[in-house]
């Protein structure tokens, strides 16, 4: 993957690499990824262009460096989503298992919760 550039679509929000169009309609204004060149300045750091993880990339920065985040998000009919980030691929791995502990821990307090209005 070294070498490689990540640009973000303006209207859209997709990702590209190397400058690839985009895929929504006729659109095709790029703007540079603040990472471009990442796998020059740090060979082990984890890359992942999709969204999520770069939300959970700018959370690690401006909440001065942090090594891993993990955000679990649930809406109002209890639907669940997770996105992870590591600085590293094996902070990347544990923050991912821990993100699912997390989601098995929020079902199992759900499952606890309706069991007990049946009850």
């Amino acid at each position: 993957m070294s070498g490689l550039n990540y640009s973000q679509c303006t209207k859209c929000r997709k990702w590209s690499v190397d400058d690839e169009p985009c895929e929504c309609k006729g659109h095709s204004s790029l703007s540079p990824s603040p990472l471009l060149g990442i796998n020059e300045r740090q060979n082990n750091m984890a890359w992942n262009p999709e969204p999520r993880v770069a939300d959970c990339r700018e959370i690690a920065r401006k909440w001065g460096g942090k090594k891993q985040v993990i955000i679990i998000a649930l809406d109002e009919k209890g639907c669940m989503d997770m996105a992870t980030y590591g600085e590293t691929k094996q902070l990347c791995t544990v923050a991912k298992k821990l993100g699912e502990v997390g989601l098995d821990a929020i079902n199992n307090f759900i499952a606890l919760v309706d069991a007990a209005i049946d009850a």
